[in-house]
């Protein structure tokens, strides 16, 4: 009788002490791909576990060229700039105020298809007989991953004159207006 009783005894202990360890747990995927420019959603109440019956707050750390937002509690948007690539390994800490577990999570960022994006105002306004320079580059998307020249074509009346690339001064003469 008294084996019996100190198996129970046991049995009850390993418990008590297993689900203490695992009261509040993260276990992230070792990595997550997404393209540049574009974004994911992962729902990450899918890797905690949380036994403690408090709420939780879910926060990252880490991130440099990620995009990270953090929505509904647990679910997590990643987005990045469409120019940049690459990897970054981020840290989310979850914590129920009392008990706080983390877990790393490397996030791959493929380069975006190559392509060249030019978005031009809809117009550049400037006094006659002055000059006002624009900076293109401002306008210009390229990750084709080659440079780039600008020209200017249709011009009658107003002066272009592009400098460094993508610097472009607009002037016209004094008597002219349109």
């Amino acid at each position: 009788m008294r084996n019996i009783y100190l198996k129970t005894v046991l049995f009850i202990l390993i418990l008590a002490t297993t689900a203490c360890l695992n009261a509040l747990s993260i276990d992230l995927p070792d990595s997550i791909t997404f393209t540049a420019g574009e974004s994911i959603t992962e729902y990450f109440a899918d890797y905690i576990v949380n036994n403690t019956g408090n709420p939780i707050t879910l926060t990252c750390s880490g991130n440099v060229n990620v995009n990270v937002n953090i929505h509904h509690g647990t679910d997590v948007d990643f987005s990045s700039d469409v120019t940049w690539s690459g990897t970054e390994v981020l840290t989310f800490t979850v914590t129920d105020g009392n008990e706080t577990a983390t877990d790393d999570i490397e996030v791959i960022v493929t380069p975006a298809a190559a392509n060249l994006i030019i978005e031009l105002p809809d117009s550049i306004t400037f006094t006659a007989g002055e000059s006002i320079t624009e900076y293109f580059a401002d306008y210009i998307v390229n990750n084709t991953g080659n440079p780039i020249t600008l020209t200017c074509s249709g011009n009658v009346n107003v002066n272009v004159n592009i400098h460094h690339g993508t610097d472009v001064d607009f002037s016209s003469d004094v008597t002219w207006g349109g």
